[in-house]
C-alpha cells in the first residue's frame, strides 16, 4: 500500500452528483492538450477535458471511467473534476 504522504483527494463531479470521492496516488486525466497524469504535489493547474478515459490509482486498486467533456483543477494535495457524465469501464 503507498504511503500516507503519497496520496492526495480526488473527486469527480457529475450533474448527477459525485461519482467519485476517494484517496489516491495517481490520476491520469484526458485533456484537450493531451493526456496528463498527475500525482501528490503536482503544479496547479486548471484545465479542460477532452471526453475519454480517467485512470484513479489507489487504495491498492486501479479503476477506470469515461468521462465527457469538462474542466479539472489540480492542487497540491486534491483534484476536482467537473465533467457532463462518468460511468465506469466495467459497467
Amino acid at each position: 500500500m503507498a504511503e500516507k504522504n503519497s496520496c492526495f483527494h480526488a473527486w469527480i463531479v457529475t450533474p448527477d452528483g459525485v461519482f467519485y470521492d476517494g484517496e489516491v496516488t495517481f490520476l491520469e486525466l484526458p485533456t484537450i492538450s493531451g493526456r496528463i497524469g498527475v500525482y501528490r504535489e503536482h503544479i496547479p493547474l486548471t484545465t479542460v477535458l477532452d471526453p475519454g478515459r480517467v485512470e484513479v490509482a489507489g487504495q491498492g486498486e486501479k479503476k477506470a471511467a469515461s468521462v465527457g467533456n469538462g474542466f479539472a483543477t489540480i492542487l497540491k494535495d486534491r483534484v476536482t473534476v467537473l465533467t457532463e457524465r462518468a460511468e465506469w469501464e466495467n459497467d
